[in-house]
């Protein structure tokens, strides 16, 4: 006899009917255990991006500060792009950078495997200027500078992004499309020339100065430039520039110095020992000056345009004269030829009562025009005269020398118009 059950008995079920209930709990399992897993992967992404954000976000601010022309090359989107082309576009890159004035503290490819090894993927960034300046300050430099390209089918993308670390901000930024693939690795260098600011395209040129002296001050194109020894080489913008250097006890020193574009030209002085107050002369490179020869060229100088001025304003004031007795003479006629026509004397009237006939309108508009232009040369003259002034008391003074030509040189009779007369030539 069977034992009795409180449980109520199933019907028996057919084998495809036993095998759909098997099916049908093994995937209500599944699906529990899958919304379970579903809350600890979210969670541990979202872990992991927080570790990664504080990692990017805090590891710059123990680092020291990045000096400022330190610059590196990146590629922060490489789409459908052979790592071929990519290595060779990233070699333009860094190849233009390094010839401006930038100083490239990673090598080629240095850069990336450095971020990669901290845990950081610069492919992430694309062309976000947070996500850049986390990469720069994570290398330690102050520019870093990031390639983007793409490619569809026969036709690339590119895209040069220059950000400024300290700033976060995007200082420079190039980009084209449409170019074919077999101009697309050499593409990088030009337009990274392109995007980097003026003052970062080329490298600055220096002049490094060594002196014989020191404590001798350099002055560079009339500006006080240091003491020797100086620190090192100044900067300078490529050309001629004037150097001059005074210590006392020696003669000053004055030289013209060529420095081409990105150039570190080196300058050696040597000073003299002689009189505190000399001056020097301009000269060639490197070529000591008697003191003098400045004092005498400017003393000509200040003196030649004295007497340019000087006959400028007896020019305008010739000039004026004749033309007030040319005004003079047009009053006169104007005068004599209102009292010849109707009889009256025009000089008691202010306005004549009647309308003035062809030739007195001429000649009031004669004396008119000769009067301003009058006026206006005696103001040339005068204006001249006061630059004369200032010219004669800004020139230096010569030291007197003895000369042995002066006095009386020659005696003698000069003929004259209706006789003659005596004579003396010399200097005096």
């Amino acid at each position: 006899m069977a034992p009795n059950s409180s449980r109520p008995s199933r019907p028996p079920q057919s084998p495809d009917a036993a095998s759909f209930d098997r099916e049908r709990r093994g995937q209500s399992c599944g699906a529990a255990r899958s919304a379970s897993a579903l809350p600890d992967r979210k969670l541990r992404q979202s872990i992991s991006a927080a570790i990664l954000a504080v990692a990017m976000a805090v590891g710059p601010t123990v680092r020291a500060e990045p000096s400022p022309t330190s610059a590196a090359v990146v590629a922060t989107e490489a789409t459908l792009v052979a790592d071929t082309v990519l290595e060779q576009a990233l070699l333009a890159a860094h190849e233009a950078a390094a010839g401006s004035a930038l100083v490239m503290t990673f090598e080629l490819q240095a850069a990336e495997r450095a971020l990669r090894s901290s845990g950081l993927n610069p492919r992430s960034c694309g062309a976000s200027a947070d996500c850049i300046t986390r990469l720069g300050r994570a290398l330690g430099v102050r520019y870093l500078i990031a390639l983007g390209i793409a490619s569809f089918a026969d036709l690339s993308a590119i895209t040069v992004d220059v950000v400024d670390t300290l700033s976060g901000e995007i200082i420079g930024h190039k980009e084209r499309t449409g170019v074919p693939a077999g101009t697309l690795a050499a593409l990088p260098g030009e337009l990274v020339r392109e995007a980097l600011p003026i003052g970062l395209r080329h490298k600055p040129s220096g002049l490094a100065i060594t002196c014989n002296v020191d404590g001798a001050i350099v002055y560079l194109d009339g500006l006080k430039a240091g003491v020797t020894p100086l620190s090192g080489p100044i900067v300078v913008l490529p050309g001629d520039h004037d150097l001059r250097i005074e210590a006392e006890g020696h003669l000053p020193y004055r030289a013209s110095v060529h420095v081409a574009q990105g150039e570190r030209h080196a300058h050696s002085a040597t000073l003299v020992p002689g009189p505190e107050s000399a001056v020097l002369a301009p000269v060639q490179d490197g070529e000591p000056a008697p003191p003098e020869a400045v004092a005498n060229g400017s003393t000509r100088a200040y003196r030649t345009a004295a007497f340019v001025t000087g006959g400028l304003a007896l020019a305008g004031l010739g000039g004026g004269v004749a033309l007030a007795v040319a005004m003079r003479n047009d009053e006169d006629a104007y005068h004599a030829a209102c009292a010849h026509e109707y009889d009256v004397d025009c000089r008691q009237l202010a306005t004549l009562p009647w309308k003035e006939s062809e030739e007195l309108v001429s000649l009031r508009r004669s004396a008119g025009r000769k009067a301003i232009l009058a006026t206006s040369a005696f103001g040339v003259a005068a204006a001249a005269a006061v630059t004369t002034g200032v010219l004669l008391l800004l020139s230096p003074s010569q030291p007197a020398t003895p000369d042995t030509n002066t006095g009386i040189q020659q005696l003698g009779l000069v003929p004259r118009p209706g006789g003659f007369a005596f004579g003396a030539c010399g200097r005096f």
